[in-house]
């Protein structure tokens, strides 16, 4: 992966994706794939048209569930994703699994956009 790339996206650069249908549609894929690497089983449901926000409400509720059953689990979920190190250290916030979902969705499809931009 990319991830000097990724590291320099700032989110005002990848804003314009959370509207656009088909970044969303792999935004959720590559979600539930990392997701299940770790061994949590996800499937979102894609209403049309996809909505970031709808995305982030469908996750907080699991990420809630998963703070609980095993918080260590999910700090590796994300290490895969390649969270910012800076997040990383602040921990898990399972006070706020909103914010979460939306930092771990917006780590998803800056992930998303650069592999995009690199496989043209």
């Amino acid at each position: 992966m990319h991830e000097h790339k990724i590291d320099q996206m700032e989110l005002k650069e990848v804003e314009k994706y959370r509207f656009d249908h088909m970044y969303l549609r792999m935004m959720a894929e590559q979600t539930e794939k990392d997701f299940a690497r770790i061994g949590f089983e996800f499937t979102f449901k894609i209403n049309e048209p996809p909505d970031f926000y709808d995305f982030c409400l469908q996750l907080e509720p699991k990420l809630m569930e998963w703070c609980k059953e095993d918080r260590q689990k999910l700090m590796g979920v994300m290490y895969h994703i390649d969270m910012p190190d800076h997040l990383l250290k602040e921990g898990i916030n399972c006070k706020d699994c909103n914010a979460l979902a939306k930092q771990i969705l917006q780590r998803e499809l800056i992930k998303v956009v650069i592999r995009k931009q690199y496989s043209l």
